[in-house]
C-alpha cells in the first residue's frame, strides 16, 4: 500500500467529514479501489522496474484510458505505485474516487466504456475493480480505539463496532466513541456502592446493588426494606412506651397499697417510723 498516497488523500478531508474529500470546492464521499486494465500486449520483464522505458509509457497509457473511462465528477486520484502483472499485461494501482459509493457503480462504468471502445486505447481488453481494505490502515478508517473495523464494499468501505465490554456512545456513527461499560460519561455507572458486572454484548452492564438500593444503576432506595425497618422501629417505640406506662401504673398502685396498710396497722406505722429514724441518723453522720 502506498502510505504517502493514503496520507495525501486523507489530508484533503481536513475541512470535510471523515470519508469525504474536497473536490471542486465540495465535500464528496470517496472510496479507494485497486483498478486494473488489461492491455493486449506481451509482458515485458522490464516492467518490473517502475522507472524503466517500458513501464513509464504504459503508466501514461493507463492514466489516459482511466481519464476517458471515469467521468470528471468522480475526481480520481492515483497512487504513484503501479503493479504490472503477466497475463497479457495487467496494469493496476490504488485509486481514490470521489462521489462513488459502491464498487458495483465503478465496475459497470469501466465495463461499459471498454465494451464501447471509449477508453481511447484499442489494446485494452478488460478491466478489474478490487475493493481496498480500509481496515488495513488507521489513516483510512476512523474506528475508535476500543472498536473493531470490518471492511465492506459499500461506502464508506468499512463499519465499526465497539468491542465486547464497551458501550457505544454514538448511535449515528457506531464504533467511533466506545466507553467502558462500567463508566457513564466518565463516572461510575453503578451508584451507591453497587457492583458493576460487564455483559457479553455491547450495551449497559448489570449492577449488583446492596440491600438498601434497587434500580438499573442502584439509584433508588429499597422501599420495601425501608418500610420494614421503619415499621419495626415504630413497633419497638410503642412497646417501650406501653412498658413505661404499665410500670408507672404498677408502681403507683404498689405505693398506694403500702400507705393504706400503714393507716390500718399501728405496727406498720411503728416500722415506718423506725426506718425513717435510721435513715435520719445515717444521713446525719455521713
Amino acid at each position: 500500500m502506498d502510505t504517502t498516497f493514503t496520507a495525501a488523500v486523507t489530508a484533503t478531508t481536513a475541512s470535510c467529514p471523515f470519508s469525504q474529500t474536497l473536490h471542486n470546492g465540495q465535500c464528496l464521499p470517496y472510496q479507494m479501489f485497486n483498478l486494473g486494465l488489461t492491455f493486449n500486449i506481451p509482458f515485458d520483464e522490464n516492467l518490473n522496474n517502475p522507472n524503466s522505458n517500458a513501464s513509464l509509457p504504459l503508466i501514461a497509457r493507463y492514466k489516459t484510458a482511466m481519464g476517458n473511462i471515469l467521468p470528471s465528477s468522480i475526481g480520481a486520484r492515483y497512487s504513484s505505485e503501479f503493479v504490472f502483472t503477466n497475463g497479457s499485461t495487467i496494469v493496476s494501482t490504488q485509486v481514490a474516487l470521489a462521489n462513488v459509493t459502491t464498487m458495483a457503480n465503478i465496475e459497470s462504468v469501466i465495463a461499459s466504456k471498454i465494451a464501447s471502445g471509449g477508453t481511447g486505447d484499442s489494446n485494452i481488453t478488460s478491466g478489474s475493480v478490487v475493493n481496498f481494505n480500509e481496515c488495513s490502515n488507521d489513516a483510512t478508517n476512523d474506528c475508535g480505539r476500543d472498536a473493531s473495523c470490518v471492511d465492506t464494499i459499500n461506502y464508506p468501505g468499512f463499519t465499526c463496532t465497539c468491542n465486547q465490554g464497551f458501550r457505544d456512545k454514538n448511535i449515528i456513527y457506531p464504533g467511533r466513541e466506545c466507553e467502558e461499560q462500567c463508566l457513564l460519561n466518565g463516572q461510575t455507572y453503578c451508584l451507591n456502592d453497587g457492583v458493576c458486572n460487564n455483559i457479553l454484548h455491547v450495551g449497559d452492564p448489570r449492577c449488583s446493588c446492596t440491600q438498601w438500593y434497587t434500580g438499573t444503576r442502584c439509584e433508588n432506595l429499597n422501599g420495601r426494606l425501608v418500610g420494614v425497618v421503619v415499621g419495626v422501629t415504630l413497633a419497638l417505640i410503642i412497646i417501650i412506651v406501653v412498658l413505661v406506662v404499665v410500670i408507672f401504673k404498677f408502681c403507683r398502685r404498689t405505693s398506694s397499697s403500702r400507705k393504706a396498710c400503714c393507716d390500718a396497722s399501728p405496727n406498720c406505722v411503728h416500722k415506718m417510723q423506725q426506718k425513717g429514724f435510721r435513715n435520719w441518723m445515717t444521713s446525719r453522720y455521713d
